[in-house]
């Protein structure tokens, strides 16, 4: 019996491919010595939303993989530090606390619910670190309409109807997140200058 495969599965089994093969190809070089680059993930890993909240974890480490093959950015790996923002403000705020403080991350990508992002919003803006929600939408959990994540910190990339589309908003978000790095390097005032752009 066969088992169709997923639009979702189908690309990440394509793009682990193509990595595979620009591995065996060799990209750039990673400085042995360079210090990584963290990036925090908030997104839920448990619970109602956690196929979402994993594919958009998913999307992020394809980005990730890829930009550590072709040499990371200027010679410096990229690391993910992922916490369970469980769609809630409180754990979404606990999250973002742990990456500021803890992982000391240059930026943030999630919350996926609003709720997430809203929790973490303010604790990014505190440690002026740049928050990119990959799939925060304007209404709430409880069907009312949420403000006030979308400050100087925070960029959204709309709310995804998918497992895929979850996927690749956050890679998305990596993406431009990296392009930023790239340019302007790991300041969180350059970063988040760069994004608003």
């Amino acid at each position: 019996m066969q088992f169709p495969l997923s639009s979702m599965k189908k690309f990440l089994l394509i793009t682990s491919l193509f990595g595979i093969l620009l591995t065996a190809c060799g990209g750039s070089s990673l400085d042995p010595n360079a210090e990584p680059i963290n990036i925090g993930f908030i997104a839920p890993l448990t619970g109602d939303k956690e196929d979402q909240g994993i594919d958009g974890l998913n999307g992020l480490k394809l980005a990730v993989n890829e930009i550590n093959v072709d040499g990371g950015i200027n010679g410096r790996p990229v690391r993910i530090f992922a916490e369970d923002g469980k769609c809630t403000m409180v754990d979404g705020a606990a999250s973002a606390e742990k990456l500021v403080n803890v992982s000391k991350v240059v930026a943030i990508i999630g919350g996926y619910c609003k709720e997430e992002t809203l929790g973490a919003s303010p604790i990014a803006e505190k440690g002026k670190v740049a928050l990119l929600s990959f799939g925060s939408g304007s209404t709430l959990s409880d069907g009312t309409v949420g403000s006030g994540f979308e400050g100087d910190f925070t960029e959204s990339f709309g709310e995804p109807q998918s497992g895929f589309e979850s996927a690749m908003h956050a890679y998305s978000a990596a993406t431009k997140l990296f392009e930023a790095i790239e340019s302007v390097g790991v300041e969180s005032d350059a970063i988040r200058g760069y994004l608003k752009k």
